[in-house]
């Protein structure tokens, strides 16, 4: 009996080591991916749309006169918060277009359903500053928020 007991003990003790070499940490994986935050940078597009075609999602009438923008619903949903899309905190904040080695401020009044995260809906005025109407898109936009 004494030498089951000792077998048991030294069985116990080899099966505790073995355990702890399986749970030696490991490396993690990483990832390139970077995480998208609604104040970075965004480089995309722009194009222009009738602000005063209506009233848009924060609840304001606009004129095309005014430099205005619509961002990408996706961002502009990322940063409501409740069900009102008045209540975006996209709404009313100024943000920095540049184009060409251009850039002009602009306030944010609306979100454009066709725009990417990263892309940007610019009153005819504003679109103006960088282009002609008939050129109708403009790659290569960069804009952050102010």
């Amino acid at each position: 009996m004494h030498a089951f007991t000792k077998f048991t003990v030294v069985l116990i003790s080899a099966l505790g080591f073995a355990s702890s070499a399986v749970a030696a940490p490991v490396e993690t994986a990483t990832s390139d991916l970077a995480a998208r935050a609604p104040y970075d940078v965004h480089n995309g597009w722009a194009t222009y749309y009738s602000p005063s075609a209506g009233v848009g999602s924060c609840g304001w009438a606009n004129r095309d006169d005014e430099w205005v923008a619509a961002i990408g619903t996706s961002l502009f949903q990322e940063m409501m918060i409740d069900a009102n899309p008045n209540h975006s905190q996209a709404c009313g904040k100024t943000a920095t277009v540049t184009y060409g080695g251009k850039s002009i401020t602009v306030g944010i009044v609306d979100r454009c359903y066709a725009c990417g995260y990263n892309d940007i809906d610019l009153s005819p005025s504003a679109f103006q500053q960088f282009a002609a109407l008939g050129v109708g898109k403009l790659n290569g936009v960069s804009w952050k928020f102010n």
